[in-house]
């Protein structure tokens, strides 16, 4: 028989969905999926006669079904991930970071026989947190989670993203999401961290040793992996990357007092503050360098720039905000006075670009939608599911189902077809007509009617479209739309769970508040998704009665953007509008909490959400330091 990877268009079906066939790689895929296609009554071996598009389909489902097994190992595999976990975290609650960093690098792409997949880990790490997150008996251990001490600025920011999501109990379902601004390793490694910090606070809230809660949560059914090759020893004056361990005391090197001596003359010459302010800034970096020595680092080594922004960070001094940025500010100014020194040599500019990073300022924000998201997790269930019900994006996806039944035609950029757009606008409540050619403007802003060449020039059916996509309720197969793996667990009236339908709802906000930020001819993607993400959370706070309540100023046409596509939620009975802003109905505010954390994933710079950028206030920098 000839290999189905000898058809170019075989080879680039998979390719779409991210697999590269190689020399080799053919008998294990072809093992893997095998019997997924037999189960749709496809013979790898026979065929002959089969119809291709029927093949193409049974095969998209297939590999979908084998995406989703590799997140959700059983077995041994799931036994090996775990006991991966518990010797990571082992080795980082003892200060032996390199040994914990081997730890991860040992585990493969592809599950062995005697270890799991990096896919494993990640199913295995998004899992337990969700579980954790929406247990209410763990809830008041979580409150107040550090992400871990680890020098790797991206894995903290993916850190980020999965606490964000398990506090929303929608982790595992982010997955793709969390793909989009993050790499899969920075996932997997991030992931590790918010399960070693969530260990280590339930253990903390407990009083007990962090072995016992590991081995009680992580119970990994006693699974021996095979011995690490662990290069490096333990670390000398190492701290605890967790919360709550001391660090051994060091000294400062010989050279400190000579540099802040001359980092105060360079200060003198080059800020634009008045001279009390930078007498305090200078002060203020001596009280850092002095925390660095505490902490077994030196606040002079480029090497150990990033360590100490996460040790500060997950010290008492990361719970103030202001004292922190202050951290990042005078770290920021004694990294330039360094470059100035060594000119185009420098050794700084890597930890410049990790003093960057951390001065974006999106964390308090995201505490913000997270404090909300916990009252409105608190909120009735049966009111959340009669909410939904009411939404005729939740109401409309079994009739689409129907409509689908075995697979629909498509155009090449996945929407239905022109002939089509009628009904399945109609199902949304739209009056929607699929033409060949536009009617003059001015009749068209008369009519009550879209005429329109795509589907994707209704934002509301777009969104719902993209959403049903991405939450795998409908798949693509090029040509086709047929029904996605999850859209068997729909079942509103029966048993769909409410988190799915939740994810659901929430995405589809999310796709409508991003749809047509790339074309804006006044403002960038950024600086939209920013602005949506603030105005969002203060919609939010303000609905559920956390934060102080203040106005979060817009620019004014940016403002009416966002009360455009928030009339859009209106309409479908998500929100009031009033005067004063957006009142956020109590059964979907956990829906837009967990759409505004999904728009916050597409920002890459969060400088623009600066307090003083936005009006925030001008908080007083320098202020005291905790070094013990």
């Amino acid at each position: 028989m000839t290999s189905p990877f000898d058809d170019p268009d075989f080879r680039d079906f998979l390719a779409e969905r991210g697999i590269i066939h190689e020399p080799g790689m053919a008998a294990r895929l072809l093992d893997d999926v095998a019997p997924l296609l037999a189960d749709e009554g496809f013979d790898l071996d026979d065929l002959d006669e089969v119809d291709p598009d029927q093949l193409n389909e049974a095969l998209g489902r297939a590999v979908e079904r084998h995406n989703m097994e590799l997140f959700t190992p059983i077995g041994l595999d799931r036994q090996r991930a775990l006991a991966i976990l518990r010797r990571f975290i082992e080795e980082l609650v003892a200060g032996r970071w390199e040994r914990a960093r081997e730890i991860l690098n040992t585990v493969p792409i592809e599950p062995s026989d005697t270890m799991p997949a990096i896919s494993h880990v990640i199913g295995v790490s998004v899992t337990f947190l969700d579980d954790c997150y929406s247990n209410a008996e763990l809830i008041p251990a979580l409150t107040g989670i550090r992400i871990p001490v680890w020098g790797n600025y991206d894995a903290r920011r993916a850190a980020r993203d999965v606490l964000a999501t398990a506090r929303l109990g929608q982790s595992f379902n982010s997955l793709q999401e969390m793909h989009l601004s993050n790499g899969g390793k920075s996932i997997f490694e991030g992931g590790a961290l918010i399960v070693a910090a969530t260990i280590s606070a339930i253990a903390a809230h407990r009083g007990v040793e962090l072995g016992e809660v590991s081995a009680e949560l992580l119970g990994d059914g006693g699974v021996v992996l095979p011995e690490f090759e662990l290069q490096s020893g333990p670390v000398v004056g190492a701290q605890s990357a967790l919360p709550g361990l001391h660090a051994l005391p060091g000294l400062p090197r010989p050279d400190s007092e000579a540099l802040l001596q001359r980092f105060s003359g360079w200060l003198q010459l080059n800020s634009e503050g008045a001279e009390l302010e930078v007498s305090n800034e200078a002060a203020f970096f001596r009280d850092i360098a002095a925390f660095a020595v505490s902490a077994g680092l030196d606040a002079h080594d480029p090497a150990d720039t990033e360590l100490l922004l996460e040790t500060a960070e997950a010290s008492e001094n990361g719970d103030d905000p202001e004292l922190f940025d202050a951290i990042v500010e005078a770290l920021h100014d004694y990294i330039h006075f360094r470059m100035s020194e060594a000119g185009e040599s420098s050794e700084w500019y890597g930890p410049h670009e990790a003093v960057e990073r951390a001065g974006e300022s999106g964390d308090s924000l995201m505490d913000l939608i997270l404090e909300a998201a916990a009252v409105a997790d608190e909120v009735d269930p049966d009111l959340r599911r009669e909410g939904l019900s009411g939404l005729s994006i939740v109401r409309a996806v079994d009739q689409l189902l129907g409509w689908i039944g075995g697979g629909r035609r498509v155009t090449s950029t996945g929407s239905v077809l022109r002939s089509d757009i009628a009904y399945v606008a109609g199902l949304l409540g739209i009056s929607a007509v699929g033409v060949n050619k536009r009617p003059p403007l001015y009749e068209d802003k008369q009519s009550a009617t879209f005429h329109v060449r795509s589907m994707w020039e209704i934002p509301v059916l777009a969104a719902w479209w993209q959403a049903l996509e991405s939450t795998g309720l409908i798949r693509m197969t090029g040509t086709r739309v047929i029904s996605g793996a999850y859209a068997a667990t729909w079942d509103l009236q029966a048993s769909a769970p409410l988190k799915q339908v939740e994810a659901f709802a929430g995405t589809f906000v999310a796709e409508l508040f991003v749809r047509g930020a790339e074309g804006n001819l006044v403002f960038g993607p950024e600086e939209i998704f920013v602005n949506e993400v603030a105005y969002l959370a203060e919609a939010l706070a303000q609905s559920v009665g956390v934060g102080e309540g203040e106005s979060i100023p817009l620019e004014p046409l940016l403002d009416s953007l966002m009360v455009g596509k928030m009339s859009e939620l209106e309409k479908l009975g998500m929100c009031t509008l009033t005067e004063d802003g957006a009142v956020i109905r109590e059964a979907f505010r956990g829906v837009i909490a967990f759409a505004t954390a999904l728009i916050a994933m597409h920002v890459t710079d969060w400088n623009d959400l600066d307090g003083a950028d936005m009006g925030w206030g001008d908080p007083d920098p320098f202020g005291s330091l905790t070094t013990e």
